[in-house]
């Protein structure tokens, strides 16, 4: 499908193509990530089904400390929303940031992720 960008037109197959190739991968991993499913295409988040993050521990150990989401999020090098999805179970995180947030808090993989 040909498109007209600044008074040019864009031949097919190009940019245009693979542009709607990467919305309709992003779309997937939207689904993936509030379902919890991987999509059928393969493509998803690092986090592995089996596996599940045990919220409540984090936020003890957040708050022993004093510090309040957002100090966390910075000393973790975190988005403060992806950290905000993490602690609220909104969507399945990526073990990089469990990780990261784990390692802020003084904390291993092993106290925190809960096998199925």
């Amino acid at each position: 499908m040909a498109e007209v960008i600044g008074g040019l037109r864009e031949p097919a197959g190009s940019f245009a193509d693979a542009r709607d190739r990467v919305r309709q991968r992003r779309r997937s991993w939207a689904r993936s990530s509030r379902t919890g499913h991987e999509p059928a295409d393969g493509a998803g988040s690092l986090a592995g089904p089996g596996w599940s993050v045990d919220a409540t521990v984090i936020e003890r150990q957040r708050i022993l400390r004093g510090w309040s989401r957002l100090e966390l999020a910075h000393a973790a090098h975190v988005d403060p929303k992806t950290l905000r999805d993490l602690l609220g179970n909104r969507r399945r995180p990526n073990l990089g940031t469990v990780q990261a947030t784990c390692t802020a808090l003084g904390m291993t993989l092993a106290e925190v992720i809960r096998f199925s």
